[in-house]
Parts: C-alpha cells; sequence; structure tokens
C-alpha cells in the first residue's frame, strides 16, 4: 500500500512538472516579464543562443499595437532578466525583414519564413503567439520555435487584465494587411502611439540614472541622462553601445534606433564606448544621439547598457541595464 501511495505521488510530480501554467498578471508590465521569465527558462534549457521576436496577432490574424507592444516589451524584458546570458536580434532590424516574410490566412509566421529568419540573423529560436480576448482580461499565448525544424520546443503564457490601456491598444489598427504583386502580404506603417508607464529615474546596482531631457531636431534625437554613485568609493562605469541592441532609443511608435555617439562625462563621440570614473554622490552627464527618428514620436524610451568595472581593473563587476520610459521629446 505504502509502495502504490509512493508511486502516485511520484506520477503526479512528474506530470504537473510538464505543465504550463497560466500566470495570471496584476498589469500589463507584470504580465509581459512573466512571459520573458519562462522564455529566458525555456530558452537557456534548450541552450537557444539567438532569439527573434515576432508581433503578436489576435486570433483572426490582425496585428494590433498591443501586439506589436508586447514583442517590443518581451525583447526589452529579456535583455533585462538575462544580460549576455543569449542575444536578441533587434527589433529595427527583424521589421525589415518582416514585410518580405510569407503569412498564412491567419496572419501567422510560415515553416519557410521561420528558416529564413534563421538565415538572414542566424538565430535558432523565434517567438511569436497570440492574443485570446477572455471578457476580462486578454491571454497571451506565446510559443518557442526551434529554426532548424520550425516545431515548438516550448510554449508559455499568460493573462493580463483588460484595462483602459489595453482596450485603446487592442482597439487600434497597427496597419492595413494588403497584397502586393508577389502575393506577399505587406502591412502600412504603424500610426498609433503605443502607451507606455512613464520611469523616468531608476536605480540600479547602487547607481541611479535619471533622465533629464530628450530633444529632436529634423530626424535626429539627443538625450541626457545622468548617472550618480551612490557608494562611498570611486566607480568606474563603461557606457556600450558598440554591439546591436546595446543603448538603444524606441520611440513612441515601437521602433528602435541604435546609438550614433555616445558621451559620457564630456568625452566621446562615434567610437561607442566610453568610460569614467564617477565619484560618490556626484551625478555625471550622459549624452546619448540617434538618427532617423520618425518624426511624428512624441515620446521615447531610453535603454542605457552599462558595465560596472572592479576597481581600476577591467574585470566586469556588474552589468547594467538602465530602462528609463516614456520621455517627452522637446525641441
Amino acid at each position: 500500500m505504502r509502495k502504490t501511495i509512493l508511486y502516485w505521488i511520484m506520477f503526479l510530480i512528474a506530470a504537473f512538472s510538464q505543465c504550463s501554467f497560466v500566470l495570471a498578471a496584476s498589469n500589463l508590465e507584470e504580465g509581459v516579464k512573466n512571459l520573458a521569465e519562462q522564455i529566458t527558462k525555456s530558452m537557456l534549457e534548450k541552450q537557444k543562443q539567438k532569439i527573434a521576436i515576432i508581433d503578436f496577432p489576435d486570433l483572426d490574424g490582425n496585428i494590433t499595437p498591443l501586439g506589436r507592444f508586447i514583442a517590443e516589451e518581451l525583447t526589452t524584458q529579456l535583455f533585462i532578466i538575462a544580460p549576455g546570458k543569449f542575444e536578441v536580434v533587434e527589433r529595427r532590424l527583424l521589421l525589415k525583414l518582416e514585410e518580405e516574410l510569407t503569412l498564412s490566412q491567419k496572419g501567422f509566421i510560415e515553416e519557410k519564413s521561420i528558416k529564413k529568419m534563421g538565415q538572414v540573423f542566424g538565430v535558432d529560436a523565434v517567438v511569436t503567439g497570440s492574443l485570446t480576448d477572455l471578457g476580462n482580461a486578454i491571454k497571451v499565448n506565446a510559443r518557442m520555435i526551434a529554426v532548424e525544424s520550425a516545431k515548438v520546443f516550448a510554449v508559455a503564457a499568460a493573462e493580463i487584465p483588460k484595462t483602459k490601456a489595453i482596450m485603446d491598444l487592442i482597439g487600434k489598427p497597427a496597419g492595413e494587411k494588403q497584397e502586393t504583386s508577389k502575393g506577399i502580404v505587406q502591412s502600412t506603417p504603424q500610426t498609433q502611439q503605443t502607451k507606455v508607464e512613464t520611469l523616468t529615474r531608476i536605480e540600479i546596482e547602487n547607481f541611479t540614472f535619471e533622465a533629464k531631457e530628450c530633444n529632436k531636431l529634423g530626424h535626429k534625437v539627443s538625450c541626457s541622462v545622468s548617472v550618480t554613485n551612490n557608494e562611498p568609493k570611486i566607480r568606474k562605469l563603461v557606457i556600450q553601445a558598440v554591439n546591436p541592441g546595446q543603448s538603444i532609443l524606441v520611440d513612441s511608435f515601437g521602433n528602435q534606433y541604435p546609438s550614433e555617439e555616445v558621451w559620457f562625462g564630456g568625452k566621446g563621440g562615434r567610437w561607442l564606448q566610453n568610460d569614467q570614473e564617477i565619484p560618490p554622490g556626484v551625478p555625471m552627464n550622459i549624452v546619448l544621439k540617434y538618427r532617423d527618428v520618425n518624426t511624428s514620436a512624441t515620446n521615447v524610451t531610453v535603454i542605457i547598457d552599462a558595465d560596472a568595472l572592479e576597481g581600476n581593473t577591467m574585470f566586469i563587476d556588474r552589468r547594467i541595464k538602465a530602462v528609463l520610459r516614456n520621455i517627452p521629446l522637446g525641441r
């Protein structure tokens, strides 16, 4: 009898360990973070090195600003949760290819398009999924697809309460689909701006990052951010913008832009890597410059990648990703 009970206990543990639970979030940001944590766990378990994230359509295949916003936020959260663990393709590069990808009648990406993405960007996994309206909540189902086989190797899910902001994002079309002469479904450019939570000051790894201003001149944007060392000793910080996806700007349409220049404490330029020794309690200025930014954008998110070095050495003590959201664009 005891052996029988033990058998059933072990069976139930094994069965539940294979199940994917839907996590109910209290808001949109928490829901996206839950998804990102599930995706990160699966990526590391399956030893995937590079990932691309596709916009999330609804069950009718329509891409709404919510579907694009979730894909954009997932990209950001994956950088924050697992820095250096695997590479995420920059969304701006991905959007250029999405226009050429063949979609099924329901708007979901097909096998040959997944494999083409692997060839172009060298990714070994693609994240896609769907949005389902449950009445009081939106269920987000994500699927991780292995590029070499085009087979699903993991899933993730979260439920997000349907707030007014969510309803606004659902109700606004992201672009009308149209057939081209090649029979490929394309979308017109998105004209609706997405709403994100404002966060212009953040403390991370005993540094305080605070957005001072972002100004635009035509297609160019310059953002000023102060960083303060909160420890009682001098610390060295390196601002990184060399690799794709480092220290980027995201406009209010969800488009990403790489840094063109990085200035830190009065020195810098186009080499996109800059370091300074920061005394305790003294704010130091970081200026990041971007070009070809959508002139209709009204707000931006600045993501600063940095390495905190150990003493006077070049050994990295901490990797930092500071995300400052919804900064108004001045002139």
